[in-house]
Formats: C-alpha cells, sequence, structure tokens
C-alpha cells in the first residue's frame, strides 16, 4: 500500500521525525547479510533513511529492522523502481524469521517451507495467514522512507 501525500505534510512530518525520532544499533542475528536497524516511531511513524539500508536504493534491495514498541521484526524490500514494500519477516505458521528470495521475489520460511508475496499473502503452506504489512511513503531522491504504524503514538 502506498500512502500519497502533500509536499506540506510530507516536510512537516520529516521535519519533525529528523528531530531526533530514530536510533540505530548492530545487534542483528549475525547470520544475516543485512545490519539489524532500530527505529524509534513518533505518531504512528517511523523513518527510515537509506543511508542505514543503502540496499534500499536499488531494485531487489532489501533491510531487516525493528520499531520501538512494535513487536514485529520486520523487513523492507524494494520491490520496484517506485515501490518499498514493509512486513513482517516472522512466519504465521511457526514464528520462524523468513528470508527474501530476491530470485523468486517473495519471502521463504527455512523451517517449514512457506512462501509469501512481497504483500504479506501466502503463496504456498503449511502457513495460512498472510504476514502483517505497513504503509509506506518513500523519496528515493531524499534518501529516506516513512512507514506508518497503526494504533502506535
Amino acid at each position: 500500500m502506498t500512502r500519497k501525500w502533500t509536499r506540506r505534510a510530507f516536510i512537516s512530518i520529516v521535519t519533525a521525525l529528523a528531530a531526533g525520532a530514530w536510533t540505530s544499533t548492530g545487534c542483528g542475528n549475525p547470520d544475516e547479510e543485512n545490519l539489524e536497524v532500530v527505529l524509534n516511531a513518533d505518531n504512528g511513524v517511523a523513518l527510515l533513511q537509506f543511508s542505514k539500508g543503502p540496499a534500499l536504493r536499488e531494485v531487489g534491495g532489501q533491510l531487516f529492522f525493528s520499531i520501538m514498541d512494535v513487536p514485529d521484526k520486520l523487513i523492507a524490500i524494494r520491490t520496484k523502481a517506485d515501490e518499498l514494500r514493509v512486513v513482517s519477516r516472522i512466519c504465521t505458521h511457526k514464528g520462524c524469521a523468513l528470508s527474501y528470495i530476491s530470485s523468486l521475489g517473495r519471502l521463504e520460511c527455512p523451517c517449514h517451507a512457506s512462501l509469501f508475496e512481497t504483500t504479506g499473502a501466502v503463496v504456498t503452506g503449511p502457513a495460512t495467514k498472510p504476514l502483517k504489512s505497513y504503509s509506506v511513503s518513500f523519496d528515493i531522491a531524499n534518501d529516506f522512507a516513512m512507514i506508518f504504524f497503526e494504533g502506535l503514538s
């Protein structure tokens, strides 16, 4: 899902978030190729600077991250030049951490081989529930994305 914003609203939110709205840490799983980034959210919006996940500048790029006060571990995937998807990276079957298989354009569970679309939809089981997905607005020219979380203040 992509949310449309007026330039004024977009700049207002970015200005508020840039004033100290996030921190990062390199405490991800050492088996993963990506640095795990931990973001803070302000009023249900988290700001992700692509400098923390430079792979997101290219189609097929991905970044593992989490948001403080949001229980999900997340993955951001650049699926098209004009599309960035953010979904939970925890399998809905047994809770295993998913991997993004760029050659398939899908997320795969290493435990029981469930496959998911980057939208979160189940492709093959044993998982039957979709992954939680999050609304995103991004500006590649200015090197950031905003991720929206309902019910988070």
